[in-house]
């Protein structure tokens, strides 16, 4: 009788510890939210890559402005639209050259 109840406490004993551990892989900690903060770490790391090119890009445009007053001179008449003497510049809203670009492409 004492192996019967022996067995019968060990079938407990393996069935409470299969169903913990079901409910810790099913619940609100389990895999589900394992795979869902992968999921965002990989967002993450691509948004950082993202903004780590941009900050490359606007160090270098700082540099050109640094160094090259051509660029400087670009930046602050596109910047103030300003113009030199003996030039004519056209200025388009936004939004005109990229329609008028695609209804010639369009004919």
């Amino acid at each position: 009788m004492s192996a019967l109840w022996k067995n019968l406490g060990l079938a407990v004993l393996v069935t409470m510890i299969c169903v913990y551990a079901f409910l810790q892989i099913t619940g609100p900690n389990g895999l589900r939210a394992l795979l869902e903060k992968r999921e965002q770490i990989r967002q993450l790391e691509i948004e950082n890559e993202m903004l780590r090119r941009q900050n490359e890009y606007r160090k270098q445009r700082i540099q050109r402005l640094k160094e090259s007053r051509e660029e400087q001179e670009l930046e602050i008449r596109r910047r103030f639209k300003l113009q030199e003497k003996g030039t004519v510049d056209f200025y388009l809203p936004p939004g005109e050259a990229g329609e008028a670009s695609t209804s010639s492409a369009a004919e």
